[in-house]
């Protein structure tokens, strides 16, 4: 994945099915849709899915469960504002991923 590939995707209508979950659901969230991204970051285990899923419930407002899912990923509720977040959840992303 490349941040281009990843930016020139979010005028579609949706995520590319070639996108790993992590990227569709970090699509979903750069697309203020936090419901489609809870649905992909709800239930499997590990620490990007942990962060995705905390990002989800700080959009959609839960405090207390972001903040429940920002330790399951070994991180605390960030002093960023939301769009700071989503760039450096990506640059994160696209680091991790680059080693699996």
């Amino acid at each position: 994945m490349t941040r281009s590939l990843f930016l020139n995707s979010l005028d579609s209508s949706s995520p590319p099915e070639s996108f790993d979950p992590y990227f569709k659901a970090l699509w979903y969230i750069f697309n203020d849709d936090w419901q489609s991204a809870h649905v992909i970051v709800d239930g499997p285990p590990g620490s990007i899915f942990a962060l995705l899923h905390a990002v989800v419930h700080r959009m959609e407002g839960d405090r207390w469960n972001a903040n429940y899912w920002y330790r399951r990923a070994g991180k605390s509720f960030p002093e960023l504002d939301f769009k700071e977040e989503r760039q450096e959840l990506l640059d994160h992303l696209l680091e991790e991923t680059d080693s699996i």
